[in-house]
């Protein structure tokens, strides 16, 4: 029997032609690199976006600055412009300055207050030498002049752009604002001394507190005012309408309410000793608590259901008509 012999095994490949086995634990560092540097350039991504934001978001912001400065510059400049033409000789220059103003001061709040600092001392400045009278009262009602173009479009600017300041008082002492639209404005604690407010437009007007002594409001339209707390001491308001006015003032001493019509009016603790209220409309007027002591009251145009109380002081030898404790209001003619 031939005996079978065992393969013998494959002889070796030669050197040239090995290729080294790779391993698990080779094959896993080779991955390790690769997430490392992945990691790695991801990071570098974000700090350099990171970066781009930063140098962006500082870009952005010197911009801004630069801009709110220009815009500075440039408020800056056009109110000294409109300034000097305030000091011109020639009135449309003036005028063209005043409204010149009220655009800065509708364009930027911060410098409204300034504004109306500056066309507030632009009308004193004018103060009466400038105000027309008005034509005295004959048949009709009495007709107004204006005043210059340059003092009315000032008065008109502040009414447009005038808010309440904190702490802060506007000053119109013997301005002239003949003929003015005020309706509905809030003036609260001004000073209007000595001004003249002859023909003026003021219904709903919040004037409490404001100090109009000496002032000329007469002929005026005040219906639904506030004035409550005004300083009236020795005003003129003859011939004005003071329909459904508050006008609990501490100090009428001496007002000229001559003709006025006081219609639903409110003179709760008013103080109008030695008023002139010859001739005036008391109809549906409260007086509790006033004090009338030497006050003209001859020749009333109407008491119908005024009321007042025990508290109220009339004049010496003045006997008052019944007092209405429930008066129906009639609704006057609002402006």
């Amino acid at each position: 029997m031939t005996s079978s012999k065992p393969t013998p095994p494959e002889a070796p490949k030669a050197s040239g032609d090995q290729r080294p086995h790779r391993t698990a634990a080779g094959a896993a560092r080779g991955w390790a690199n690769k997430d490392l540097w992945t990691a790695m350039a991801a990071i570098a991504t974000a700090l350099a976006a990171v970066g781009a934001l930063v140098f962006t978001g500082l870009n952005l912001r010197e911009t801004r600055h630069q801009y709110g400065l220009s815009q500075q510059v440039e408020v800056t400049d056009r109110f000294g412009k409109s300034v000097e033409h305030l000091g011109s000789d020639q009135q449309t220059i003036r005028v063209g300055g005043v409204y010149a103003l009220e655009r800065i001061a509708r364009d930027s709040a911060a410098d409204s207050q300034t504004v109306v600092d500056v066309l507030s001392a632009f009308l004193r400045a004018g103060e009466l030498t400038h105000c027309p009278d008005f034509k005295p009262p004959a048949d009709t009602a009495p007709i107004a002049e204006p005043p210059p173009a340059d003092l009315w479009a000032a008065a008109a600017a502040i009414s447009h752009t005038y808010t309440l300041f904190q702490d802060h008082q506007l000053d119109l002492r013997k301005t002239c604002l003949v003929m003015v639209d005020l309706s509905g404005k809030r003036f609260s604690h001004t000073v209007f001394m000595n001004a003249w407010l002859t023909w003026s437009k003021l219904c709903a007007a919040k004037l409490d507190d404001t100090d109009l002594q000496g002032a000329r409001v007469d002929f005026a339209n005040l219906q639904g005012a506030d004035l409550s707390g005004a300083n009236l001491g020795f005003a003129n308001l003859s011939h004005s309408r003071l329909d459904g006015v508050n006008l609990s003032t501490p100090n009428g001493r001496g007002a000229n309410l001559s003709h006025a019509t006081l219609h639903d009016t409110s003179l709760r603790g008013a103080n109008l000793s030695g008023a002139d209220l010859f001739m005036a409309d008391l109809s549906f007027a409260h007086l509790e608590g006033a004090n009338l002591a030497n006050a003209d009251l001859h020749q009333l145009s109407s008491t119908d259901h005024l009321t007042y109380d025990d508290k109220t002081v009339w004049p010496k030898g003045y006997t008052p008509p019944p007092s209405d404790s429930s008066p129906v209001i009639q609704s006057s003619q609002q402006c």
